[in-house]
């Protein structure tokens, strides 16, 4: 028995009561499943494989019914929007497609992508062939992304792009290996810098200098070396590393604890307003929501002059966060800030805020501070970003997009125009080159819009101060472009009689929860004439939901969805419960921690209510989620069985004694909890690997409703275990209707191309669909499976 697991045990054991009813939960034994948490290890892997075939065995073979096929040619189109982003010229865009399953990394030249009638007739240069380096070595290279080389003002004129760190994951892995890759020859450079697969960290600080945060231990390395890793994973220090040296040689120049989630450095050039400063930062999360920022001040104008300075905390609470614009901090603010100096009173949670970084990190007495965005009970930040001399400013108004544009002129901050938004469409701004100017991308999406990408005809500032309101008030629409949309997704599934509302019901404690319906328009007809009657004809309604680290849910365009789901007939839901942000830091703190049972209350509240609202029927709910949203799927099951008909559970973390002595787990305890602090007091209740045969209504689990699990063996974030032991200990206690799929590949995400992630929506969407039909009672769909 390992040190660690008699140390679970032992916990576990002091928690146990006579009072309790039995079978007592396994946080009073040893966990006899355990060794389903060796990953790769032959005796998991055959019960995966296993459990696999009976899955497709009762649901069918996804990729022989039509969803599949669909479905992967909606993802595979060429008519998808070749998203991009600029550099020296260059629009550079990630592309996947039937013959290119694991992608093209590519460019085209700036003129040719905003000018060309169609994706097809882009002037696109290959730069990075992921299937035919897969094929040359053996691997299945996921594309996770690049950092190109900025040389600011002192490199070529106009800017160009010449060095980047590729990164590329095993099967879909957040560990990634990084490869020094030359833009000119588009090639790896032959003795350039690597870095070997792991959650490592890379920036540029010149042509021949990383700032990294990975493992510098082994030959050569001081004695001194410290531990790389934080116990989350992560990186512990950061390094400087000159080209041609080996890695054990770098500089040590900063490190945190290794009970810190992670540290990083980072560094670039502002170039907003009229000169350039090189900001160089060093951060330290202690928590998942705590943080310490250093900057090296007084900033240098470029590497090449570097800054005698010295790094310097930045002043402010360890749960904001900063950055800069021109010579202003810009601090987002997670709680109220009380004391900020020289504010005459304190700033709400929520909030966004800017002063001269100069006055805040010299400590002087008299900092002029503006208060760039103040939420309200239904406004919440969703983020903010810059062109050249603009900022912009992005929130949510009950859980509707909306920015608000701003400029700084002579130190003083002032907007431009008023609020504006595109109605219930979510939508984003996005700088197009903000070395250079103020045009935008515009990037809308709804549920039933298919997404569109437009480029602004001149400045930022046209789409707000050109605002209009068809009703004369004050909630105006952005002008959009004259020219039209550059780039539109084709509907891949029918809509015209298919209507998107938001809707809203109130959980146990009064607390009002929205909620976005997607259906036929004849359902919510039906709806409203049943009245208090009957809803027998209503279709299977599917719940998602998400309820953790304040990330919110919005209108979005999902061909997997449409053609998964709703042109089957089916209604969907997307519920807003708290845990998440949709209403901002507040409503994320409302279901933290020991409070998590508020956004399972919220969750019940939606499947209840669109069942009072005879929008669905008894019998044919279904509930979703992933990762986060799989812990909630799991509390459904083990709280509240008796609100839903069936359930999908995608990458989740269920063991929420052993969560962070799982993978990154660690890094998730200011969400959830210490489980060797705070099993006791909550963390047990929310575990619903040890709730399962232990609470009273899941204690006979052939009373719980279907539930198909999934999760993917290379997903190197939640550890597969999770849900492989939930699986096992459901059919130790006898369940019929429990169900488990692992993708071999994947990562987090659960796919690794296209075909898989065809593969696992259809799976998903036609189980919940056998689960929920109408026609068929509880025996005739237990014969089914």
């Amino acid at each position: 028995m390992s040190s660690s697991m008699s140390g679970s045990v032992s916990d576990a054991a002091s928690s146990s009561s006579s009072a309790m009813p039995g079978p007592l939960a396994e946080s009073s034994i040893l966990d006899s499943r355990i060794w389903l948490e060796d990953v790769l290890g032959e005796k998991c892997l055959d019960w995966v494989r296993e459990q696999n075939d009976a899955a497709l065995t009762s649901i069918g073979n996804p990729a022989l019914q039509p969803e599949y096929a669909t479905t992967l040619a909606a993802l595979d189109s060429r008519e998808k929007i070749p998203h991009g982003v600029f550099r020296g010229g260059y629009i550079y865009n990630f592309w996947q497609d039937a013959n290119n399953k694991q992608g093209l990394w590519r460019r085209a030249p700036y003129e040719s992508y905003v000018n060309a009638k169609s994706a097809d007739d882009v002037a696109w240069d290959i730069v990075l062939d992921l299937d035919k380096l897969s094929a040359d070595e053996g691997m299945t290279w996921v594309w996770k992304g690049a950092r190109v080389l900025d040389e600011g003002p002192d490199g070529p004129k106009p800017r160009q792009a010449k060095l980047a760190m590729v990164m590329l994951s095993d099967g879909g892995k957040d560990a990634t290996e990084m490869r020094e890759f030359n833009l000119e020859t588009k090639s790896f450079v032959s003795g350039g810098f690597y870095v070997p697969p792991s959650k490592s960290r890379v920036g540029w600080v010149d042509a021949n200098t990383l700032i990294v945060g990975t493992d510098a231990t082994g030959d050569g390395a001081p004695e001194d070396t410290k531990q790389p890793w934080t116990d989350s994973g992560y990186p512990r220090t950061v390094r400087i590393w000159k080209r041609n040296t080996p890695i054990q040689q770098s500089k040590l120049v900063f490190e945190g604890e290794a009970a810190d989630v992670a540290v990083s450095g980072y560094c670039y050039f502002d170039n907003h307003g009229t000169s350039t400063r090189f900001y160089e930062f060093n951060h330290r999360s202690m928590t998942f929501y705590t943080s310490e920022a250093y900057i090296k001040w007084p900033p240098a104008a470029s590497p090449a002059s570097p800054s005698d300075g010295t790094f310097i905390k930045v002043p402010i609470p360890d749960d904001a966060s900063v950055s800069t614009f021109a010579d202003q901090a810009l601090i987002s603010l997670r709680t109220a800030w009380e004391d900020a100096p020289g504010a005459s009173s304190p700033f709400p949670a929520g909030a966004l805020i800017a002063c001269p970084l100069e006055s805040l990190i010299e400590g002087k007495a008299d900092v002029a501070w503006t208060v760039l965005f103040e939420p309200t009970e239904m406004r919440s930040l969703d983020g903010y970003g810059a062109t050249k001399s603009r900022l912009i400013v992005s929130f949510m108004d009950n859980v509707k997009s909306r920015c608000q544009i701003w400029t700084l002129n002579s130190g003083k901050w002032e907007t431009v125009g008023k609020v504006a938004g595109l109605g219930t469409d979510s939508f984003s701004l996005s700088a197009v080159d903000s070395d250079e100017n103020d045009r935008v991308w515009i990037t809308r999406s709804g549920f039933l819009s298919p997404s569109t990408l437009y480029v602004s005809d001149g400045d930022v500032d046209d789409l707000v101060l050109n605002a209009s309101s068809a009703e004369g008030g004050d909630d105006l629409t952005l002008s959009l472009p004259a020219r039209g949309p550059l780039y539109s997704l084709p509907s891949f599934f029918e809509t015209e009689d298919l209507v998107a509302t938001q809707r809203s019901c109130k959980s146990a404690d009064g607390t009002v929860i929205p909620y976005f319906l997607i259906g036929k328009r004849e359902t919510l007809e039906r709806a409203a004439a049943a009245g208090g009657g009957d809803a027998a004809d209503q279709p299977p309604c599917l719940v998602y939901g998400y309820g953790g680290f304040e990330i919110p849910m919005q209108a979005g365009y999902s061909a997997s969805i449409g053609i998964g789901w709703l042109r089957r007939g089916g209604t969907f839901v997307e519920a807003c419960i708290r845990g998440g942000g949709e209403f901002g830091p507040t409503w994320h703190q409302a279901a933290l921690k020991g409070k998590r049972i508020k956004a399972y209350e919220d969750m019940k509240a939606v499947c209840d209510d669109v069942v009072v609202q005879k929008l669905a029927r008894r019998g044919g709910v279904g509930i979703q989620g992933g990762s986060n949203g799989g812990l909630m799927v799991g509390n459904m099951l083990t709280h509240f069985p008796e609100c839903f008909d069936a359930a999908v559970c995608q990458v989740p973390l269920l063991d929420m004694r052993r969560f962070h002595k799982l993978l990154a787990g660690a890094s998730w305890m200011a969400e959830y909890g210490n489980p060797d602090e705070d099993w006791e007091s909550w963390l047990e209740r929310y575990s619903p690997y040890h709730q399962l045969g232990w609470r009273q209504c899941c204690a006979d689990v052939s009373s719980l409703p279907p539930t198909l699990f999934t999760t993917s063996t290379r997903d190197d974030r939640v550890h597969p275990a999770h849900a492989r032991k939930m699986v096992a200990k459901l059919l130790d206690l006898g369940s019929d209707k429990t169900f488990y799929y692992e993708n071999i590949e994947g990562g987090h995400g659960g796919a690794a191309n296209n075909e898989q992630r065809s593969f696992m929506k259809t799976l998903e969407y036609s189980f919940l669909w056998k689960m929920l039909s109408a026609s068929d009672s509880d025996d005739d769909k237990a014969a089914k499976l």
